[in-house]
């Protein structure tokens, strides 16, 4: 029972410096991003594993990936239809549905909106900090040239919801 304890331990670990290497990963446009996101799916499973289901049933386990990926790689799609400037890649759509493999359907949708949320404080925040500068300028027109990092946020998102999920608050 402790080797099950600290392989769970060991893959929740690994998860959390996942989010870590993903978001830097992301900021920096590295190849190395499928190598984390592999392992934070890996991480999942062995979470699951080990703790024999006690915080999410396997259908949750199956649901929420699949949910997720449906609706972020069809959001992603009828963006690039209708030639929409978005900086949801395909990197992004994989690592936000391994949330849901981590946290289940629900947990994983509020990862995604806490991940809208805090990308939605930045570009708040951006606005204001551009506005403060130059009272002159344009700054919806100073927002479109530059990209929000999605990659950060959905990691931001994705620790809060696990930190609700696990009842770590």
């Amino acid at each position: 029972m402790i080797f099950l304890d600290l392989a769970a331990f060991t893959s929740i670990l690994v998860g959390m410096s996942c989010l870590i290497l993903f978001a830097i990963f992301v900021f920096k446009n590295e190849h190395q991003v499928y190598a984390c996101i592999f392992s934070f799916w890996l991480s999942a499973i062995m979470f699951h594993a080990t703790t024999l289901g006690r915080y999410i049933l396997t259908y949750e386990i199956i649901l929420g990936p699949a949910c997720l990926i449906c609706f972020l790689f069809s959001t992603r799609y009828m963006a690039t239809k209708y030639n929409l400037n978005h900086p949801l890649d395909k990197d992004s759509c994989l690592f936000l549905s391994g949330a849901g493999l981590w946290l289940g359907l629900q947990g994983g949708l509020l990862a995604l909106i806490l991940s809208s949320i805090v990308g939605l404080a930045f570009a708040a925040s951006f606005l204001i900090d551009k506005k403060s500068k130059n009272p002159s300028s344009d700054a919806i027109k100073t927002m479109k040239q530059h990209t929000i990092p999605t990659g950060q946020s959905f990691a931001i998102g994705i620790a809060l919801a696990a930190l609700w999920k696990y009842s770590l608050f």
